[in-house]
């Protein structure tokens, strides 16, 4: 099951509008129907707002009975070898999408450092992943 299924699925009340969809954002208890919307990133990742409260993503998840882990496709293995990357593929908006997306990741793990909470071997791995994908975002741009 994809990530995009299992937060539908965990969801249960979303409702699609092109290539995005729309609902209540439960980590905020909007009562409002479309104050939540989602979209499926060019990577299989999730890509999350609230437009009531801002939610952050790790609280949306875990509204829908979802870790933020959850919300990314599994790795792929050491030998899988990509093939060349398409130039120009992400709209502007959804290059703003996945850049505060992963921004919101490294917030969260300054937050845990600032608390006193050591990152783990995989915490830091996903930062470095963070980081590589600014960096590229970056070099889309410049291209």
């Amino acid at each position: 099951m994809s990530p995009l299924d299992k937060f539908l699925h965990g969801h249960g009340n979303m409702r699609q509008y092109g290539s995005r969809y729309r609902g209540a954002c439960l980590a905020c208890n909007a009562s409002n129907k479309t104050t939540l919307s989602i979209a499926e990133g060019q990577d299989g990742a999730v890509l999350v707002r609230c437009f009531k409260a801002g939610c952050d993503a790790q609280s949306i998840a875990r509204s829908v009975g979802l870790e933020l882990q959850d919300l990314f496709p599994e790795r792929l293995t050491a030998h899988h070898t990509p093939g060349p990357r398409r130039r120009g593929m992400l709209s502007a908006a959804e290059a703003l999408g996945l850049l505060r997306f992963e921004a919101e990741l490294i917030r969260i793990a300054a937050a845990n450092l600032a608390a006193g909470v050591s990152l783990t071997e995989q915490d830091r791995a996903r930062l470095g992943q963070c980081c590589s994908r600014i960096a590229n975002l970056e070099a889309e741009v410049h291209s």
